[in-house]
């Protein structure tokens, strides 16, 4: 769990304090390293790792049980916090199975699932339900402190918008537009409601469309939008956007509570509010609020940022570390800083 010690919030592992220095060998646990790390006082380890669902209708966790079995055969005194991912059975084959069920972005092109699926999250929600039973029902039910639960749309398995780096501007897929309308009603409730605020006489919560990538690009005031001018439509998708993903990572987060029941930690890479720059708006992750009051969230984690990482540099945090330590949650920072040994 985590509680208060000392003014700050921290890890507690049967009732005791720990210092949550985890290693990430991305390597399989490699009996060289992990003895390395242990000699060195780390004995937490954040691996990724699938939830057995890699063919869909069949769960095989043997080889997740077999990595447990290697780190701890190298490092007795062991603790896993893996990254698992959110994906749907049979993941690898899932988007092209389900298309209407993927981004669509601005250039028509076709992405990962859409974080707006209600058919991605439910078989991904049920899957992520039974590996971790079966983890709490194993012999190593006492070394899984919990999850740094994954994004199933990002390569970096972060949240945000998927394809956002390469400039892509989504989300024009159905789910997308469908939730979007949802969102809108229960903001607005009525149609004349909604036209006074979109200054639009014609649109209704039956027909409102998503703004295109112009009109999300556009501004009337310099770099800014003036809703006396333009009305709130591209200011409500911005919204939404974020709000669809806060959505989608406190479910999760109360998978992980649920079917533990209450006894592993919840965590997720989210709240980058320093690293997008010019993408901000498109990130999705401007809802920071709604997730970091969440109460089935216990930790964030985020890399350090990538400028100044050179020596002498000073890096900093992508996210507000301080605001998260305030709200009683613990912030692992990604020192994924390569040494002058790396190619």
């Amino acid at each position: 769990e985590v509680k208060p010690h000392n003014g700050a919030p921290a890890v507690f592992i049967n009732g005791k304090p720990v210092f949550p220095n985890g290693f990430v060998a991305v390597c399989g646990g490699d009996p060289k390293l992990v003895k390395e790390m242990a000699g060195a006082g780390v004995h937490i380890y954040m691996d990724g790792m699938g939830i057995g669902n890699d063919t869909e209708g069949t769960y095989d966790y043997s080889g997740i049980d077999g990595y447990l079995e290697k780190v701890i055969a190298s490092d007795p005194q062991a603790y896993f916090v893996p990254r698992i991912n959110t994906a749907a059975p049979g993941w690898s084959t899932w988007g092209r199975r389900h298309p209407e069920e993927c981004v669509k972005f601005a250039d028509g092109h076709t992405g990962p699932v859409s974080y707006a699926s209600k058919l991605q999250e439910v078989e991904a929600s049920r899957d992520l339900a039974l590996f971790i039973k079966h983890i709490r029902s194993s012999k190593y039910a006492d070394r899984v402190l919990g999850f740094l639960v994954c994004a199933a749309q990002a390569e970096s398995a972060e949240w945000f918008a998927p394809e956002i780096w390469g400039g892509q501007m989504g989300d024009f897929s159905e789910p997308c537009l469908s939730a979007f309308r949802n969102w809108l009603r229960a903001k607005y409730l009525t149609d004349s409601t909604l036209r006074k605020a979109w200054k639009d006489s014609n649109v209704t919560l039956e027909t409102a469309a998503l703004p295109t990538a112009h009109e999300r690009r556009a501004s009337t005031t310099l770099k800014f939008r003036d809703p006396a001018k333009e009305g709130l439509k591209v200011t409500d998708w911005y919204l939404y956007y974020s709000d669809l993903l806060a959505e989608s990572i406190n479910h999760y987060a109360h998978v992980v509570k649920e079917a533990s029941g209450g006894e592993m930690l919840a965590g997720f890479f989210y709240g980058y509010l320093n690293t997008f720059g010019p993408f901000q708006q498109e990130s999705q992750n401007n809802a920071i609020t709604k997730v970091i009051n969440c109460p089935d969230i216990d930790f964030f984690a985020s890399p350090a940022q990538y400028p100044g990482r050179a020596p002498g540099g000073t890096s900093s945090f992508m996210t507000m570390a301080e605001s998260i330590q305030l709200h009683g949650k613990i912030h692992f920072d990604e020192s994924d800083i390569r040494t002058h040994m790396t190619t």
